[in-house]
């Protein structure tokens, strides 16, 4: 199962004091919102990734989404619905309008491409990770903007709502990352063959040891999943200069992820 990637899922989040606020017109604790997530969180991201995959390109109601992200509303704090109601209703209203931005690239039709095994799963399945994360990114907006109302009110969650559209753009620069990195796979398959090189092509940008590790290694496109050694597949990560090329002469393979 896919996990949220820091820069998508706990970025610009605020950490809260442990005093206790006031905040429309009751008193509340400011909730934690940079801690695992919970068995009910990990849910609702399933959740909110299936019904973006079921509907359709466009098709799927923001009202069904803000229902979803109401339902997380008691989970980082029990009095933000029944206690403040106008903000809880803004918080999952915002949240649905954001979720549901641009859901053509993530959806996953029922095409021979998403249905297809072998190199077509690649893609395949870099988009039912992109769904789950954008389901992770719902709960996490969720967190960030509850805390916001909870600590300033609704001045607060106003200017956190604001500030969404940046952290948003985060989460779809990294679905354009994966994307590109399933395609780049993709490719080098067609053009070398199932097993691949792993390149560190660019010594100018700041190396990750453990792609500089697999660099000279070989690993396997199928199937579908990244290499263990670095857990995605080259230039997913932001600022990588790495590559797929064809395999290494005499480079040791590197074992694939467990599913």
């Amino acid at each position: 199962m896919a996990r949220p990637e820091p820069q998508e899922a706990r970025v610009g989040v605020r950490r809260p004091s442990s005093r206790r606020l006031r905040s429309g017109g009751t008193t509340a604790t400011p909730p934690t919102v940079d801690r695992p997530y919970s068995p009910a969180e990990v849910a609702a991201a399933g959740t909110i990734a299936a019904l973006l995959a079921e509907v359709g390109a466009g098709a799927i109601a923001a009202g069904t989404l803000a229902s979803v992200a109401t339902t997380l509303l008691p989970l980082v704090d029990p009095d933000l619905v029944t206690g403040t109601p106008a903000l809880a209703a803004r918080i999952a209203e915002a949240v649905a309008r954001q979720a549901t931005q641009d859901p053509p690239g993530l959806v996953l039709a029922a095409t021979p491409e998403a249905q297809g095994g072998g190199l077509q799963e690649l893609v395949s399945r870099a988009r039912r990770e992109s769904l789950l994360y954008r389901g992770f990114y719902a709960v996490a907006a969720v967190r960030r903007l509850s805390a916001a109302a909870i600590l300033d009110g609704p001045g607060g969650l106003e200017q956190a709502i604001a500030r969404e559209a940046r952290y948003f753009q985060g989460h779809k620069d990294a679905t354009t990352r994966r994307m590109a990195g399933a395609n780049g796979v993709q490719v080098a398959a067609t053009l070398y063959g199932v097993i691949l090189g792993w390149y560190h092509l660019n010594p100018t940008l700041d190396p990750r040891p453990d792609h500089l590790d697999a660099h000279g290694h070989n690993f396997r496109a199928v199937p579908a999943l990244p290499p263990a050694m670095t857990g995605v597949w080259p230039g997913v990560l932001p600022n990588c200069g790495c590559v797929a090329g064809p395999p290494h002469r005499d480079g040791e393979l590197i074992l694939a992820l467990v599913a």
